[in-house]
């Protein structure tokens, strides 16, 4: 597989995405496409996202209970862990993105920090999120050493550009991504669950997740 190829058909065919290809000899190649930006601060404005629910761009046509509660956990969560760090705080409404052949439901969160000081906070303070990780966070990190059977290595880390000088930040999500391992390739993706989930339909979803890295191998 020539991975340069792989990666302008990435770049190509995600353009709203934020899309990676790093190498490290004592990691291996690692590839992706993330709509979920952790971070992003510049000149002390801060801004990051609630990103929940999925569903197929074809066939939409409005969101469920379930899967307005999923991204209402998400941003509970990140509200509740802002308000030491930041001078002011505005939220958006709810609203549709498209991410390739899916859409998904966002709100933005925005705001003034004080310092590059309080982004590290916020960093330490948001991630990882209900969105990766699960609510409340300690018992879910517990929950998923404990039975989730792999090592996400770097699924579901962030990634992006850090310049501490300019006290900016531009930090996404690892979601969707792929691993290059000697000769196979592992595609980590995933789903939110919740009590109201469906568990055939988390299970199609993970599925059409996988496809979007696949189709472009």
């Amino acid at each position: 597989m020539d991975l340069t190829d792989a990666f302008l058909r990435l770049i190509n065919r995600y353009p709203t995405a934020f899309r990676s290809l790093f190498y490290h000899p004592h990691i291996g190649y690692w590839m992706g496409a993330t709509p979920e930006q952790l971070i992003k601060v510049e000149n002390n404005h801060f801004e990051t996202v609630s990103l929940a629910g999925t569903h197929q761009k074809d066939n939409f046509e409005n969101w469920s209970a379930k899967e307005k509660n999923e991204q209402q956990i998400v941003t509970n969560y990140i509200l509740d862990n802002l308000h030491k760090e930041v001078i002011s705080l505005k939220v958006t409404e709810p609203f549709t993105v498209e991410a390739g052949s899916l859409v998904h439901l966002k709100t933005i969160i925005s705001g003034e920090v004080f310092s590059i000081e309080n982004t590290k906070n916020i960093l330490q303070n948001l991630h990882p999120t209900p969105a990766v990780c699960g609510f409340p966070k300690q018992k879910a990190v517990q929950f998923i050493n404990e039975n989730e059977g792999y090592d996400r290595k770097f699924y579901a880390g962030y990634l992006g550009l850090w310049n501490e000088e300019e006290a900016s930040a531009n930090l996404f999500v690892n979601l969707r991504c792929i691993e290059v391992e000697k000769n196979k390739i592992n595609i980590y993706v995933g789903c939110g669950i919740t009590g109201d989930s469906n568990p055939e339909k988390e299970f199609f979803e993970t599925e059409h997740k996988s496809q979007i890295m696949k189709s472009i191998l």
